[in-house]
């Protein structure tokens, strides 16, 4: 029996036979968060639920306004993924790869 997973650049559960990024029995994708992610990382794999991308794009955009001003009283005009890590840490609120990575160009966006 396969696992099934949820891809966060489709948005819904993956399709190995139309996609892609799928290469020698592997994902890119999942391959290249694996070497990135510090959160969600399992032993030899990267498993994201649906449910937990979904939910940490949620807190996103709770915490976009609190980070843009984390980052203004700080200083920090053009942040680096260290500065919005530090924040996510300061805040007690880890996000998985994906939803991190989307909080932090939100955040170069909005304080260009």
């Amino acid at each position: 029996m396969s696992v099934q997973r949820y891809c966060p650049i489709i948005k819904e559960t993956c399709k190995v036979e139309a996609c892609m990024a799928w290469r020698d029995h592997d994902c890119a994708i999942f391959s290249f968060l694996e070497r990135f992610t510090v959160t969600n990382v399992l032993p030899g794999r990267v498993e994201i639920a649906r449910e937990q991308i979904v939910e940490d794009e949620r807190k996103t955009q709770q915490l976009l306004p609190e980070c843009l001003e984390w980052a203004k009283s700080n200083k920090i005009n053009r942040p680096t993924r260290e500065d919005i890590n530090t924040f996510l840490i300061v805040k007690n609120s880890p996000l998985c790869e994906v939803a991190m990575r989307t909080l932090w160009r939100q955040v170069k966006t909005k304080l260009r």
